[in-house]
């Protein structure tokens, strides 16, 4: 009894969309289970280099094959397992975030190595592929491979494909932070890739949720 007055007092403070993508999100998981749909993939993405001012280098969570979150370290010596669950999710989240590629002292092949290495268990990634880390490490993959002037078809197709699942999962469900996030990453895929679907998106996103969250004294 106690359990359901708790979840009826949660529900009581969800706007109507969080509640409608909830229910829309687990029907069409479910449905596209039983048919086996998987998101496509892409090939022959263009992309347009950005610039970028750097002026605050990420803190340094990765250094000799160990990464740091939450005060927590696990070192990968062969494969790294992107779906390491032991430490919890949001340790797993930070993780896929990917924000050690943009830390001052990491070797442009070795981030390079981490992408390669990312990319090739993408088939068996989980929680990666959810809406909040795929904004957060678009961002990040897209800093980095300005910043190093890097053009990887390979790196592109993933990105440009993960974008995709995030145009078709945004956050409406948890608002707040994560939908602004989603619509920020966006903003910069729309760039990236010149993508008018991303910009489209990202504008309706940034323009509703700055309103709402940012108040008339700043």
């Amino acid at each position: 009894m106690k359990k359901i007055i708790r979840q009826l007092t949660t529900i009581k403070y969800l706007k109507f969309k969080q509640i409608y993508f909830r229910i829309f999100y687990f029907v069409r998981a479910r449905f596209r289970g039983t048919i086996g749909f998987k998101y496509p993939g892409f090939s022959n993405v263009q992309v347009s280099q950005l610039s970028f001012e750097r002026s605050i280098h990420s803190y340094n969570a990765f250094e000799n094959k160990s990464f740091t979150f939450l005060n927590l370290s696990k070192k990968f010596d062969h494969k790294i397992d992107w779906n390491y669950s032991q430490y919890g999710k949001l340790w797993t989240y930070n993780l896929t975030y990917f924000d050690y590629l943009n830390q001052e002292n990491i070797e442009r092949e070795e981030a390079l190595h981490l992408i390669y290495d990312f990319i090739e268990q993408e088939e068996n990634l989980q929680d990666a592929v959810e809406s909040f880390p795929i904004s957060l490490r678009g961002i990040n993959w897209i800093k980095f491979l300005t910043a190093n002037s890097i053009n990887d078809d390979n790196i592109n197709q993933i990105l440009y494909k993960h974008y995709n699942i995030l145009l078709d999962n945004i956050e409406y469900h948890l608002l707040g932070n994560h939908l602004l996030e989603n619509g920020f990453s966006l903003l910069f895929g729309a760039y990236y890739f010149q993508d008018e679907q991303f910009y489209s998106k990202a504008k309706e996103i940034l323009k509703s949720e700055l309103d709402e969250q940012i108040l008339d004294d700043g």
